[in-house]
C-alpha cells in the first residue's frame, strides 16, 4: 500500500485524475484494513488534490525535454544466454503454476543460465570498442542496471527460491555495485540535460531527473540512495524553476519533519509561502550548471573497467540441493527481460566494478 501511495503522490507522470481515484482506492482498502491513522493520512491527501483541482488553477502539463535512452546495440551471445535463461525461467514459472515442489534440477538449470549469461553481459559491457557517444554511453549503462537489478534480486532470493548461491554469498557487493552504476548512469543522464540546446529546458530536465531519482530510492531500485542530498537538489532546482518560469507546472516541495521526508505537489504561490528554509536563506541562487565541451565532462566510459572471470572446470558431481519451494515475490525485477525506466542523476561519477564471480562447489 506504501509502494501505491509514492507512486500516486510523486511520479512525475501520474494526472491528477489518476492519483484521486488511486487514493480513494487506497483509503477502501484502509477502512478494510481497520488502520484508521492511515485513512486519515490518505483523506487529507485526497482533499487537497481535490482542492487543487477545484480551485481552477492552471497547471498544463510540461514535457520531459530529455530523450529517451537508446537500446543497446544487438549482440549475439547476449541474445543467446538471454533466450537460454527465459526457457529455463518459463520451465520454473510452469512448474510453481502446477502446483507443489517446483524440482531441483528445473531451478539448478535457471541458475547455471543466469550464472552463464552473467559472464556473457559483462563481457559484453567492458569490450573495447570505437569512441563512444553519450547516447551510447548511456544504453551500455541502463542496460547494466537492468541486469544488477535482476541480479540483485536473485541474490536476495527475492522469487523465493535459492537459484544461484554464488550470488547470496556476495548480496553486499551486488547491492554496491547496482548502487555505483545508477550513480554513472546519472550523471551521464544530467550531462544529456545540460547539453540540451533550450536553456529553459535544462532545469525542467534536472527537475524530472531528481524527481525520478528520490522515486527509484524510495521504490527500493535504487539501493542506498543519497535522499538528503537528492531533496536538496530537488528543491533547489525547484526554486529557480518557480522563479523563471511560474505557473506553468506543479512543484514537488519536499520538507523533513523528524527525519522523515514528505512531497506534496504545490502551485507557484504555495511553493513560494512553504519553500523550505535552505532554499530561502540562498541555495536558490546557486547557478546553473555549465555546458560541457561535447563529451569531456562526462564520464569517459559508461562502465569503469571490469575484470572477467572464468568459471571453474568442475572434476566432481554437483551435488542435489533440497527441492525448493515457491514463495510470493517482492517487486523488484523480472526473470523475464527487463523493461527500462528513467531515472536521474548525482553530483560525481563514482567507479564501479561489478564482475561475473565464479561457480563455487562444495
Amino acid at each position: 500500500m506504501d509502494t501505491v501511495r509514492d507512486i500516486v503522490l510523486d511520479s512525475p507522470n501520474a494526472k491528477d485524475a489518476n492519483r484521486i481515484s488511486l487514493l480513494t482506492q487506497l483509503i477502501l482498502l484502509a477502512e478494510q484494513a481497520g488502520d484508521t491513522r492511515r485513512v486519515a493520512e490518505l483523506n487529507s491527501e485526497r482533499a487537497s488534490l481535490v482542492a487543487l483541482n477545484e480551485s481552477g488553477v492552471s497547471t498544463p502539463d510540461v514535457p520531459e525535454p530529455l530523450p529517451a535512452v537508446e537500446p543497446m546495440p544487438a549482440n549475439e551471445a547476449v541474445q543467446a544466454a538471454q533466450q537460454r535463461r527465459i526457457a529455463a525461467a518459463l520451465k520454473v514459472m510452469q512448474a510453481s503454476a502446477d502446483g507443489g515442489a517446483i524440482p531441483t534440477a528445473l531451478v539448478d538449470e535457471l541458475g547455471d543460465a543466469l550464472f552463464a549469461e552473467d559472464g556473457v553481459r559483462m563481457a559484453a559491457y567492458t569490450a573495447p570498442g570505437a569512441q563512444q557517444t553519450l547516447a551510447q554511453k548511456l544504453a551500455i549503462a541502463r542496460s547494466l542496471i537492468d541486469w544488477l537489478t535482476l541480479k540483485y534480486r536473485v541474490a536476495r532470493k527475492g522469487f523465493g527460491l535459492s537459484i544461484v548461491a554464488d550470488w547470496e554469498d556476495i548480496v553486499g557487493e551486488v547491492r554496491g555495485q547496482l548502487a555505483q552504476v545508477y550513480e554513472n548512469y546519472l550523471l551521464l543522464r544530467t550531462a544529456q540535460a545540460v547539453a540540451l540546446p533550450q536553456m529553459k529546458d535544462v532545469e525542467i530536465g534536472a527537475s524530472y531527473l531528481l524527481r525520478n531519482q528520490i522515486l527509484a530510492g524510495r521504490l527500493g531500485l535504487y539501493p542506498n540512495f543519497p535522499k538528503s542530498n537528492l531533496v536538496a537538489r530537488l528543491n533547489e532546482t525547484t526554486a529557480r524553476l518557480a522563479a523563471s518560469q511560474p505557473s506553468t507546472a506543479l512543484r514537488v516541495l519536499a520538507k523533513a519533519n523528524n527525519g522523515r521526508f514528505t512531497y506534496q505537489l504545490v502551485t507557484d504561490d504555495t511553493w513560494r509561502r512553504e519553500e523550505p528554509e535552505a532554499v530561502r536563506i540562498g541555495a536558490a541562487t546557486s547557478p546553473v550548471p555549465p555546458r560541457p565541451a561535447g563529451d569531456a565532462a562526462t564520464p569517459q566510459s559508461a562502465v569503469p573497467a571490469l575484470t572477467q572471470t572464468v568459471r571453474p572446470a568442475l572434476n566432481t558431481p554437483v551435488p542435489a540441493t533440497p527441492t525448493a519451494t515457491i514463495v510470493p515475490p517482492t517487486p523488484t525485477a523480472t526473470l523475464l527481460p527487463p523493461t527500462s525506466t528513467s531515472v536521474p542523476a548525482t553530483n560525481s561519477p563514482v567507479p564501479v566494478a561489478p564482475t561475473a564471480t565464479p561457480r563455487s562447489y562444495p
